[in-house]
């Protein structure tokens, strides 16, 4: 599998903010569901960066939705709970060297609110 060093971007897609929570290391992260409709469709380009080797910040329940992990700094600061909102998501590479030598590589994702203008 040969992974994409460039941005992977998703224009438009509908996320709905479950909860913050801290991770061991004092990060905060954000979990949003993502409830578009055409998920599946509109994930295609960053899932099938999916390997053992590549971390992914998206997973699917076994119920089939997908949910998606975000550190706090890359979301929006202000999120109300079980509320629909439309969001560019940028995801971007990294790859971090162990003391060891093993590879940690995968996406991170940053999220965007996508304003919609309204005609007059």
């Amino acid at each position: 599998m040969s992974v994409s060093n460039a941005p992977i971007a998703i224009e438009t897609i509908i996320v709905d903010y479950v909860s913050t929570k801290s991770d061991n290391y004092g990060n905060k992260n954000c979990y949003f569901k993502i409830t578009d409709p055409e998920a599946q469709n509109k994930l295609q380009t960053i899932l099938a960066q999916s390997c053992d080797e590549c971390r992914l910040p998206i997973w699917k329940t076994d119920d089939g939705t997908y949910m998606m992990k975000v550190k706090d700094k890359h979301v929006p600061k202000t999120l109300l709970t079980n509320t629909e909102l439309p969001a560019k998501l940028t995801f971007k590479y990294y790859c971090i060297e162990e003391d060891d030598g093993t590879l940690i590589q995968g996406y991170y994702v940053t999220l965007a609110v996508v304003i919609e203008n309204e005609k007059q």
